[in-house]
């Protein structure tokens, strides 16, 4: 089942933040803490690892209703185990990469 979660970005684009998730996931695709998260759903492990990130987390943009300049980025995650390694590892490397206020959570 797909996980989606919304974010406001004024500094990022979908292109950079693509780029980005990209690198991020070749350098930590054998990690130990990437696995440690990956056993969870042994089903599906390896076979996550050989996904491109692109297969794992789809991204839009949408914008409507928000301030000029402010872009809604839709994150949509394979299940439940990539929203576990977006959570827990890629989202704070982009965070430490491009800020705190980088990616704001929207509730919706």
């Amino acid at each position: 089942m797909k996980q989606t979660i919304r974010y406001s970005s004024s500094d990022l684009t979908i292109d950079v933040l693509r780029n980005a998730i990209s690198e991020i996931w070749s350098d930590t695709c054998s990690s130990s803490s990437t696995k440690k998260i990956l056993n969870q759903d042994e089903a599906n492990s390896i076979e996550l690892l050989k996904m491109s990130p692109g297969a794992l987390f789809e991204i839009k943009r949408d914008g409507a209703g928000l301030a000029p300049g402010v872009t809604e980025i839709i994150l949509i995650c394979a299940g439940i185990v990539a929203k576990d390694i977006w959570v827990k590892i890629i989202l704070p490397r982009l965070v430490q990469r491009f800020g705190v206020d980088s990616l704001k959570p929207l509730d919706k």
